[in-house]
């Protein structure tokens, strides 16, 4: 089973891991104890789970099948 998410959704998802992180890693060098085992287990598991579609890839089967409809049309920009 899997959680799809926005690209709103995993920026804030990922914010939140990344704030946890510094938390967890600023009270590591403080040589704080804390007991955030459950917690880490249940972001990392989050992160396993996560599939984002912000911007789906469309393939054009007429050109090379491995270039994305967005790659060509950035580049003719």
């Amino acid at each position: 089973m899997c959680t799809i998410l926005d690209g709103k959704s995993y920026q804030l998802l990922q914010l939140s891991i990344d704030l946890y992180d510094a938390v967890r890693n600023e009270a590591h060098r403080l040589g704080l104890q804390m007991d955030i085992s459950s917690i880490d287990r249940i972001v990392r598991e989050a992160q396993a789970l996560i599939i984002t579609l912000a911007h789906p890839t469309k393939v054009n089967r007429d050109d090379d099948p491995t270039e994305s409809y967005q790659n060509r049309h950035r580049s003719s920009i």
